[in-house]
């Protein structure tokens, strides 16, 4: 009995320090601080103030934060609460579409495609939109991105389109498929 009762307490004081180890990785690498900004960030672009989700958004995408840093580059792309600036979208853009950011993978094939913020080029838009779409569950919107991909197909060379399936096949040599 005093064997069970030794043992259950040396198991419970190593529950306790795997929880505490555990709140600290998560405080430490978990990013709690940049999430709760990232989520204030969202709430304020949800009630239109713009530059208050940029503040909230600006230390968290810094950090890494696909979602925050997907968010300013649509913050930059529409000018909202700030002057529209394509150089700045293109940056925070690509920094989420590395990541899977499918929103920014979409942001950034819009750039390629109009040559804002980027030198212009249908290949590496039609990269991102595959990509894109290659992520994105049966949908509408994957069904919209098909089409999209169809329409930009339909602009681009023979060689546009090779240079193209080079740069997917790129991605994906380091990336994982979906």
């Amino acid at each position: 009995m005093q064997r069970t009762k030794a043992r259950q307490a040396t198991r419970d004081r190593q529950r306790g320090r795997q929880s505490t180890l555990a709140v600290l990785f998560l405080l430490m690498f978990g990013g709690g601080p940049a999430l709760a900004e990232t989520q204030a960030g969202l709430a304020y672009m949800q009630r239109g103030a713009y530059f208050r989700a940029f503040m909230e958004f600006e230390d968290p995408a810094k950090a890494g934060d696909a979602v925050a840093q997907a968010n300013l580059g649509a913050i930059y792309f529409y000018g909202l609460g700030l002057p529209a600036d394509f150089t700045q979208s293109a940056y925070w853009y690509h920094a989420a579409a590395l990541q899977g950011n499918i929103e920014a993978q979409l942001g950034l094939a819009i750039l390629y495609t109009m040559g804002k913020g980027v030198p212009p080029s249908f290949p590496i838009a039609h990269m991102w939109l595959a990509v894109a779409e290659n992520a994105m569950p049966p949908s509408p919107d994957r069904a919209r991105v098909v089409e999209d991909m169809k329409a930009l197909a339909s602009k681009m060379s023979p060689g546009e389109i090779a240079e193209s399936k080079n740069l997917l096949d790129a991605w994906y040599s380091r990336h994982t498929a979906p």
